[in-house]
């Protein structure tokens, strides 16, 4: 704005006239409100670069780191200036196996919008104490700045507490929740990893069974119970804390896996177990438990036989008579599965046979010897009720 003066009237006065501005003028400021804008949106975008929960790192073509953000120095417990300028193998050494080259698309236009991007990475993080943790990386190549280089953003994400929830859920799937001990399905991988290994050392597996169990949960309810499974648990580990696995199955059940030479051992030490009786409120109740035993290989030769072979052994141990500070052992034998498959289809036949009423009964007479008369019908004994008829 320029202002100048007027003679009006014999009065002077003050006039204001408008400069026009100069095409270089209009330029400055033009870029002025640009650079503004630039600064507004560099300033974006570096909040949002520093706020970002994943650890972002901006390399060269050879590897070098040129910028992190706030949450990569945070993960590897550095500050920016101990990062930048530094090979990134030094947070990653796997990533010295990355060809970035490969990364880089075809010649493209300088400002290309194309992409060049890896699947995550599972790789190693290492961080300034040395602690190796678990961490998720992707590389993706940016298109060719002015002076002509490749750079990568990597997106780092840290993967430890994912691994330990991981892990948690995999040791609730393969563990029992009261006794922390192998469950049936961490005791059936395990007789799977045996079956499919090339060099299998005999073995023996024993399949236990706490028979009174259900009385205890009756009387005292499950909390009382589960203390006195508990027990039992930590009773075995003290005796058998050297075998292989010790496992609780479905129910009232346990497994144990030892080598064979333990076998002559096996009764003794179950003795040991079932010596001392276990306080439940109050009360020392006696242990008294079946087991049922089976060699491996000779005796199963998979998994599900192996399983199946036990537990057949250990329904025929259940039928022995207790004797007291003494488990009822018996050992597999062919004829016991033989023996519970004829009586389980005699069982099946005679229901069937009493619904379809194919019956004749034919009773045998009792006769008083003093007087000759009929005294009545011979009962039978046969184990009928062991069957459920």
């Amino acid at each position: 704005m320029v202002e100048g003066t007027a003679v009006r009237g014999g009065r002077r006065e003050r006039k204001k006239t408008v400069a026009q501005a100069t095409p270089q003028q209009d330029i400055e400021a033009a870029l002025a409100e640009a650079m503004k804008v630039i600064e507004a949106q560099h300033s974006q975008i570096a909040t949002a670069f520093d706020v970002i929960a994943d650890a972002i790192i901006v390399i060269d073509e050879r590897g070098i780191i040129e910028s992190v953000n706030a949450a990569a120095c945070d993960m590897f417990g550095r500050p920016a200036f101990d990062l930048v300028h530094h090979s990134v193998s030094k947070l990653m050494p796997e990533s010295v196996n990355i060809s970035f080259d490969r990364l880089a698309m075809a010649p493209r236009p300088t400002g290309s919008v194309q992409r060049a991007r890896t699947n995550d990475r599972n790789m190693t993080g290492v961080d300034a104490k040395g602690r190796r943790f678990p961490i998720s990386a992707s590389f993706a190549a940016v298109p060719l700045s002015m002076d002509g280089r490749h750079r990568y953003i990597t997106i780092i994400r840290d993967l430890t507490e994912d691994r330990a929830k991981e892990d948690q859920i995999r040791f609730l799937a393969y563990h029992d929740e009261i006794t922390k001990l192998p469950n049936h399905l961490g005791v059936r991988s395990y007789l799977d990893s045996y079956f499919s290994s090339s060099a299998q050392q005999p073995l023996l597996l024993a399949q236990i069974a706490l028979n009174n169990m259900s009385d205890l949960a009756a009387s005292f309810g499950l909390e009382e119970n589960h203390r006195y499974v508990t027990a039992f648990a930590q009773r075995l580990k003290r005796v058998f804390g050297s075998v292989l696995v010790i496992g609780r199955g479905f129910g009232n059940t346990f497994y144990l896996l030892l080598p064979q030479v333990e076998e002559t051992r096996l009764e003794d030490h179950l003795e040991t177990v079932i010596g001392d009786p276990i306080e439940v409120s109050d009360m020392q109740v006696a242990i008294d438990i079946s087991v049922g035993t089976l060699r491996l290989p000779e005796q199963g030769s998979s998994t599900r036989d192996a399983i199946h072979h036990v537990a057949a052994t250990l329904f025929e141990a259940n039928s022995l008579p207790r004797y007291r500070g003494r488990p009822r052992l018996v050992g597999y034998a062919p004829s016991i599965i033989r023996s519970m498959r004829k009586r389980t289809r005699l069982v099946h036949q005679i229901r069937q046979a009493i619904t379809n009423d194919e019956f004749s009964v034919y009773l045998q007479p009792r006769i008083d010897l003093q007087s000759g008369q009929w005294a009545g019908p011979k009962r039978w004994h046969d184990g009928a009720s062991r069957t459920g008829l």
